[in-house]
């Protein structure tokens, strides 16, 4: 499916996804999401990613199973508490304002005040922004270099 039919789907929306020959079942609805992780889990098949994926990847919730699997979820469970999350807002907070302030620096080409704006890669951004914002305390554009050769890894893979 093309990306950018994706944002046209309604929320909780539940749809295919082809890989070749494999489809996947994409599930967007938070109750049915629950329903299939806590009571359902053995009849649905786990993402099984490419090997050379899953070397750059490492282990992580996506690709482990089993006892393994449950340890690194109860590790990493505390760090998504809602008191956690909330004291990530202001690093967040300061990332779309500075989103935000480029947006209304940006000239208008018509001659009045509308811009039009292609969002895709602005999200992207304000996505990678926050996350390094968060994880290391600088900004995206310090860590630039690193994003830039893991998507190069990507490709290659």
């Amino acid at each position: 499916m093309d990306a950018s039919l994706l944002c046209l789907l309604p929320a909780g929306s539940t749809f295919l996804l082809w890989f070749g020959p494999t489809a996947r079942l994409a599930v967007a609805d938070p109750e049915l999401i629950r329903e299939i992780f806590v009571s359902r889990a053995d009849f649905f098949e786990r993402y099984e990613s490419h090997h050379l994926v899953r070397q750059l990847e490492g282990e992580g919730l996506v690709s482990l199973r089993g006892e393994k699997w449950a340890h690194h979820r109860k590790v990493l469970t505390p760090t998504f508490h809602m008191d956690n999350l909330k004291l990530l807002i202001p690093m967040i907070g300061k990332t779309v304002l500075d989103m935000v302030e480029k947006w209304v620096e940006m000239p208008s080409t018509g001659g009045d005040a509308e811009v039009e704006i292609d969002v895709s890669d602005w999200f992207q951004g304000v996505t990678e922004d926050a996350i390094t914002r968060a994880a290391f305390g600088r900004s995206y554009e310090d860590g630039k270099a690193v994003f830039r050769l893991q998507a190069q890894q990507m490709v290659l893979c």
